[in-house]
Parts: C-alpha cells; sequence; structure tokens
C-alpha cells in the first residue's frame, strides 16, 4: 500500500535535549557514589521518600536491559545464566529473569563505560508486581546490601493511605538507619512537588496524543517517558516536561502529525514490546495506522 503525506511532520525540537538529559541520568546511576551520593538499586522505587536523604542516583537490577535487547545473543547468555542459578525461565516474569541472569554474572555492578566496579547501597522496591519484589528480595541477598519493600494495596480509601502512610514512615526510620543520612523535609517536600508535577505535566501530553492527527507515535512515547522514570522528582526533569508540553501543544495547534500519514489509530495494553519495539510500529506505519498510546 503507497503512503501519501496527508498531514504535515516534523522531528521534535526538544528531541536532542531528552538524549542528553538520558545520558546525564543513566551517569548518575553509575557515578553518584563517587560524588558522594546514594546508589539505590530497584524496578520501581518511590524517589521522593530516597530523595528526602540527598542526591541519589537509581540502577536497575539489570542495567544492560536496553543493550540485550538489540541483541538477541546477549539476552540468550543472560537468560542461561539465570537458569543456571537455579530459576527456571517459564516460571516467572521474563524481565525479571534476565534481571536476574544480568546479577549473576556480575553486570549489576560493573560500569558499562569502563568496567569499573559500583556497588549499591540499599534495594528499595515498591511492590507494584509481586515477581518484582521477589526479585528485590534476592537482589539484596546476592549484592549483600539490605532492602525495603514498601507494599501498595490494590484498593484505595482511607484505610489504603493509612496503610501507605506508616509504611512511607518506617521507609524514612530504615533508610537513617541503614544510611546514616537523615530526611530533610525541604528535600523530601520539594521532591515530592517536581514528582507530582512532572506526572502531571505527562498526563497532560499524553491527553493531547487525542487530536487528529496524533502529534506523537508510541516509540516516542516510550522515548519521552523515560526521564520521569529515572528522575520525576529532579528539578531538571520538570523543566523537561514542561518544554515538552509547550512544544506537544503547538504541534496539536498546527496540525503537526507523527508520522505525516494517519488512517487509523491503535492502542497497546500490556508491558512495552521489549521483544520488538521498532519492529510491530514500523509495521502498523506501512499501513497508516498509528499506535498513540499504551503502558
Amino acid at each position: 500500500m503507497t503512503n501519501h503525506q496527508e498531514y504535515p511532520t516534523r522531528p521534535l525540537g526538544c528531541w536532542d535535549k531528552l538524549k542528553e538529559l538520558r545520558r546525564k541520568l543513566f551517569r548518575q546511576s553509575w557515578e553518584m557514589k563517587a560524588n558522594g551520593g546514594l546508589i539505590v538499586a530497584a524496578q520501581q522505587p518511590s524517589y521522593p521518600i530516597i530523595a528526602g536523604l540527598g542526591a541519589f542516583g537509581r540502577r536497575l537490577y539489570g542495567p544492560y536491559f536496553s543493550k540485550a535487547m538489540r541483541d538477541p545473543k546477549l539476552l540468550i547468555q543472560y537468560h542461561e545464566a539465570a537458569d543456571r542459578a537455579g530459576f527456571p525461565g517459564g516460571e516467572m516474569c521474563s524481565s525479571m529473569h534476565h534481571y536476574l541472569g544480568e546479577m549473576v554474572l556480575g553486570l549489576t555492578t560493573k560500569n558499562p563505560r569502563n568496567g569499573d566496579y559500583s556497588g549499591v547501597d540499599f534495594v528499595f522496591e515498591t511492590n507494584f508486581c509481586h515477581s518484582a519484589a521477589k526479585t528485590a528480595q534476592w537482589a539484596s541477598e546476592f549484592l549483600d546490601v539490605p532492602h525495603f519493600i514498601l507494599d501498595l494495596p490494590q484498593e484505595g480509601g482511607e484505610k489504603a493511605i493509612t496503610y501507605v502512610a506508616a509504611q512511607m514512615a518506617e521507609a524514612i526510620d530504615w533508610m537513617h538507619k541503614t544510611t546514616g543520612k537523615k530526611c530533610q523535609d525541604e528535600r523530601l517536600i520539594g521532591a515530592v512537588e517536581n514528582w507530582w508535577e512532572s506526572g502531571v505535566l505527562w498526563a497532560r501530553i499524553c491527553k493531547a496524543n487525542q487530536a487528529i492527527p496524533a502529534p506523537l507515535y508510541y516509540n516516542m512515547l516510550h522515548a519521552l517517558m523515560v526521564p520521569f522514570m529515572l528522575g520525576g522528582h529532579e528539578l531538571e526533569v520538570l523543566e523537561f516536561y514542561k518544554e515538552l508540553l509547550a512544544e506537544v501543544e503547538d504541534r496539536v495547534r498546527e496540525g503537526i502529525s507523527a508520522l505525516g500519514i494517519e488512517r487509523c489509530r491503535l492502542t497497546h495494553e500490556g508491558e512495552p514490546m521489549y521483544y520488538a519495539e521498532d519492529f510491530i510500529p514500523e509495521i502498523l506505519q506501512r499501513y497508516g495506522a498509528v499506535l498513540v498510546g499504551g503502558f
């Protein structure tokens, strides 16, 4: 099917800033400890609580995840390492299985830039997923560092708020005893405000994608979400999302399309398509189908 240019399109003006911000956040995850800050291993920690202690870097259990997604042979090595360690791949989350393989191979603490050792101070996980929480527990044992699991109830309401607030207070005391660093209220409040406002801006950016033509498509959204996932509590990230929202709103007003053609639109339910992150959207684009969002 031949695609015709039905809408004007242009690259995002803030794309280079996004890439530089992502590189900076990645460097923090390895260099923060040498600069006097903390390194926290987690899949999804509670940023503002940790930020109350001061500067910190966040590191996934499997810091080579993106690299492995581009190299099937490397990915197989990680999964085979997890299998040999006694974690059957068919009985657990594939991404967590991958992370376990990287840990077994010693990559969680090996800087990909220079190969230097860079340990972590503690594991702090939000129990949004039982598989991630269990991986966090095993990671703390394997890395020989303390861990804290912040449990999240499945339903809201006053009891849920009281339950989570009590755990947060416990987490603050636990981190003080674990690191010797005291939580500063001003830092904590500032981090909460930045994180909350960044989340609101991101929601507005996603909502703007309801416009026809869609100003963004799935791969762009997935990449643009990373700064919030890695550092939504930081002021620099907040300022980036302010700039991004302004640009997206300009694209909506001017009718700028993400792809230049839009014959239909789809959404994706579930985890990002790491196994074919580029391939599937590209197939859809051949037919003028725009993937406008997803988890």
